[in-house]
């Protein structure tokens, strides 16, 4: 699937809210207990989180949010969330696709956290070759080594 990536902006905050709200508010549920919308809505107004997010875009549409933060020794993705309506289409497996190849290009794995009640984000990374590297209470800790 054909996607760009544009920086994410102070007035996108509330848009970059409302695909975490539709994507994450279930597994925050299931794995906290309650769901923060102050708390939640509270982190796009952060420049400092802001500044590793990008939005991606299919056919000049908002389609999901991209956090990634690149450090010499490692690329995290901390972040990948579709909007429903662009779910299931590969959409998902092509932003991270191009991080992957990112990492096997500079020669650095790419680590991720996944809450354990998203097993469809969980079965997306396995199928993607990350393995995992260890786990929270709530999270499982993946990696991804390039060849």
């Amino acid at each position: 699937m054909n996607f760009t990536l544009h920086p994410a902006r102070p007035a996108d905050a509330e848009w970059l809210y409302s695909v975490r709200r539709a994507t994450m508010r279930g597994y925050v549920e299931d794995t906290f207990g309650h769901w923060d919308d102050d708390a939640q809505r509270a982190r796009f107004h952060v420049p400092a989180e802001l500044a590793n997010m990008q939005i991606i875009r299919v056919e000049n549409r908002n389609a999901g949010l991209l956090h990634v933060e690149r450090e010499p020794a490692e690329i995290f993705l901390a972040n990948i969330q579709i909007e429903p309506r662009f779910q299931g289409h590969g959409l998902g497996s092509a932003v991270i696709g191009s991080l992957l190849a990112e990492g096997r290009q500079q020669r650095r794995p790419v680590r991720l956290t996944v809450l354990k009640s998203n097993p469809a984000a969980r079965a997306l990374y396995d199928r993607l070759g990350f393995v995992q590297s260890g786990e929270t209470l709530e999270h499982v800790l993946m990696i991804w080594r390039p060849d």
